[in-house]
Order: C-alpha cells, then structure tokens, then sequence
C-alpha cells in the first residue's frame, strides 16, 4: 500500500484560516496556531452578536 502525504489537505486548510486572519496584527495573521485561535475566537465573538442582534448567520 502507498504511503499517503497528507500536505496538499493541511495546505488547503491552513490557507482558509490564513484568508480569514488577514489584518490581524503579528503572528496572528501568519502561523497556524495563532491564527487559528484568534480566528474562532473572532468567529464566536461575530456568531454571538448575530444571534443577539436577531439576524441569521
């Protein structure tokens, strides 16, 4: 059985946090960690004011 890379999904992944951290300030824009946890908090913190404002996501 052929051994399976597993780099063009990780890529793909990383490059849609990536697209959604854009603007943030340091590393927050451009490591996967980083961003990943500024993005869902940002994600939370958008999803929560949509759902007290009444408007649907």
């Amino acid at each position: 059985m052929a051994r399976v890379k597993r780099g063009v999904t990780s890529h793909a992944k990383h490059k849609k946090t990536y697209k959604a951290a854009k603007g943030f300030y340091g590393r927050r824009k451009n490591t996967i960690r980083a961003a990943k946890a500024a993005v869902d908090r940002a994600m939370q913190y958008a999803t929560a004011r949509s759902v007290r404002s009444g408007f649907s996501v």
